[in-house]
């Protein structure tokens, strides 16, 4: 909390300079609020992951659609100039973590916001099937770097070879809790991103407890 207080007034400081400011004095303070917003970002991500371990190790049924078209509907409003499209089926009932819908927004929000392309686009599918569900998405930007998917892959950070995004450890923490799988496919242009989760048992909230989550850091 004290964290992010202070970030915002740097943030705040950083955008009154940057106001009328010119040539090198304006390059500077872009520079100290970009870094603000950014380190505004990954703080706000670490709650979550807080959070995220002191919920508790239960699935439930829920519906990913929603999950979905809540995660578009979240990032949509600050990537204006990203095209999020949608391929949706009414309903797909799936087992999971209740953090999915955080996993799944991170998802969608990192497609958007590395996309550099110049009618940058993400669509969100899901692929309702008898015993598994599928979930995508895809972007047509410059893909995440294979030293992330390495760390990811591998399950733990060093001194000398570490992730840059909160929000994929999260997104791969949820998983595991989910008993899921989450597939990351580069492209020529652009990444894909597969979460695959078993289809919900009918049994509402009276999931089996997973095991204990090991953060990997």
């Amino acid at each position: 909390h004290n964290v992010r207080n202070d970030i915002s007034v740097v943030r705040t400081n950083a955008a009154q300079l940057l106001d009328g400011a010119e040539g090198l004095a304006a390059e500077r303070a872009r520079t100290i609020l970009d870094t603000s917003e950014d380190l505004l970002d990954a703080s706000e991500k670490a709650r979550a992951v807080e959070q995220l371990v002191e919920s508790g190790r239960e699935r439930r049924d829920t519906d990913l659609v929603t999950v979905a078209r809540e995660a578009v509907d979240a990032v949509e409003p600050a990537f204006p100039g990203v095209a999020l499209r949608t391929t949706l089926p009414d309903r797909c009932e799936v087992r999971a973590h209740p953090a999915l819908s955080t996993a799944v927004e991170n998802l969608v929000e990192n497609g958007a916001v590395h996309n550099d392309g110049d009618d940058p686009t993400v669509a969100v599918g899901v692929d309702c099937g008898a015993e598994t569900a599928t979930l995508t998405v895809a972007d047509d930007g410059p893909g995440i770097p294979y030293g992330e998917l390495a760390v990811l892959d591998r399950g733990e950070e060093t001194q000398l070879e570490h992730g840059s995004s909160v929000g994929l450890w999260l997104v791969d923490w949820v998983v595991d809790l989910s008993g899921a799988e989450v597939d990351f496919e580069n492209t020529d242009r652009g990444c894909t991103v597969t979460l695959t989760l078993d289809r919900a048992t009918g049994d509402g909230d009276d999931a089996g407890i997973v095991d204990e989550l090991d953060l990997g850091l």
